[in-house]
């Protein structure tokens, strides 16, 4: 199947993975992900690997722990994705311990991508700033927090297409910007930035 697609397509995968998970359950998932590296391995295919840690409200963990955790216990098993899908580190020093557990797995890993789990706009804005200072960080792809509620408004009638087609609009454009004046702003080291709206 993966041979069928074009060259420059990426297969994706996302996994609610966390590092503390039962032995058996956390074994099945590295399993299937071992199988979907090899497989696109086979087809020259690169691979995006998606990975949201269930931390939840009232769970104690550090959110950063929880997340270079399971990356770390990932990568250890030999699934090295050319990208990463995550959800943003909480601090500077989290982003630091992210991007050591990546490199020091694999060097040559393509970067990571921010996800935006449905953050409200400002939210997201302020975190993408952030991880604008990281040169692993090589963009961002949201989908619920630029089109999620005017798509509501516009499926029960409440906007037109056009309106619809400018909100949408703003509001990515907003996150690309945010995103670039920050990553301009530190300099020379700044690497090419990515963004894509997921559905």
């Amino acid at each position: 199947m993966l041979r069928e697609w074009p060259a420059r397509h990426i297969a994706k995968c996302l996994v609610a993975f966390d590092a503390d998970d039962p032995a058996a359950l956390k074994s099945a998932q590295i399993e299937t992900l071992i199988d979907l590296r090899r497989a696109c391995d086979d087809s020259g295919r690169e691979l995006l690997l998606e990975v949201i840690p269930p931390v939840f409200a009232e769970d104690p963990r550090d959110a950063d722990e929880v997340l270079v955790h399971a990356v770390s216990a990932i990568a250890a098993a030999g699934v090295l994705p050319d990208w990463w899908k995550l959800p943003p580190p909480t601090s500077a020093h989290g982003w630091k311990r992210l991007e050591s557990a990546i490199r020091s797995a694999d060097p040559h890993c393509r970067g990571v991508l921010v996800l935006g789990l449905d953050a409200p706009i400002d939210e997201l804005a302020d975190q993408l700033a952030a991880a604008a200072a990281h040169p692993l960080c090589r963009g961002f792809a949201v989908g619920r927090t630029i089109f999620g509620e005017t798509a509501r408004a516009w499926f029960t009638g409440e906007i037109e297409d056009a309106a619809a087609i400018d909100v949408i609009s703003q509001r990515y454009l907003r996150l690309v910007r945010r995103f670039a004046d920050a990553r301009h702003a530190i300099g020379p080291r700044a690497v090419p930035a990515l963004a894509a709206v997921n559905s």
